[in-house]
């Protein structure tokens, strides 16, 4: 899952963590990446045996989205917050 936005050089937004602080505060992680090729090539890389040693070229923004507790977060809902956002409004989903 991931949103579809060009946003600063960007335009594959991915949730990478979601930190739930229990009755306090949920911070959304995100990694986004300059196209969904991208984000593949990094997965190919992870999941290759034969890493190279100068790793690869793969630009990678990272962002945190604090927000106050919601005890029915789970990821898709943080999607969801997250095109309620301006620099997210309109973005298309990609499974």
């Amino acid at each position: 899952m991931a949103l579809i936005k060009e946003k600063n050089n960007t335009e594959y937004h991915r949730i990478n963590s979601l930190n739930i602080i229990t009755n306090k505060k949920i911070i959304i992680n995100t990694s986004s990446y300059t196209s969904k090729e991208k984000r593949l090539e990094e997965i190919e890389y992870n999941n290759s045996d034969n890493k190279d040693i100068n790793g690869i070229a793969v630009y990678i923004e990272y962002n945190n989205y604090e927000i106050p507790y919601d005890e029915e977060m789970s990821i898709t809902e943080a999607y969801k917050y997250l095109k309620t956002l301006d620099e997210f409004k309109d973005a298309e989903d990609d499974e």
